[in-house]
């Protein structure tokens, strides 16, 4: 991360439309800083340079990777297995497509788990 500007950095003067002003000044209060302070934490970023080092995208995709590959290959063999299953069932690929089409909302799923062995009047 470059260090905090100082009275004695250079100054710029330079124009930009009058839009990306009203942006820059929008995300600069939103971010509690000042016009400047956005800016050049903006430029550092467009040049890589951060808390996390000039290469944290690209360790932070990698890490992503890591953790989600793993998920999406156990994903993958049991949407394979249930495609098997529902094939020896008889189903048509047309029915099993149909099927495995299906989107299944967590929430509810969770709900007809927890009525599962309540007893209700």
């Amino acid at each position: 991360m470059l260090p905090a500007m100082a009275r004695t950095d250079p100054q710029v003067n330079f124009r930009i439309p009058a839009e990306l002003l009203e942006k820059i000044k929008e995300q600069a209060a939103a971010n509690n800083r000042t016009i400047t302070a956005e800016l050049v934490s903006r430029l550092e970023l467009s040049f890589g340079e951060t808390a996390f080092g000039p290469d944290w995208q690209s360790d932070l995709a990698v890490k992503f990777r890591e953790l989600i590959n793993p998920a999406l290959v156990e994903m993958s063999k049991i949407e394979n297995e249930t495609r098997l299953k529902l094939a020896v069932s008889g189903l048509t690929q047309e029915e099993i497509a149909k099927a495995m089409a299906v989107k299944v909302d967590p929430a509810e799923i969770q709900k007809k788990r927890a009525g599962k062995g309540s007893k209700k009047p």
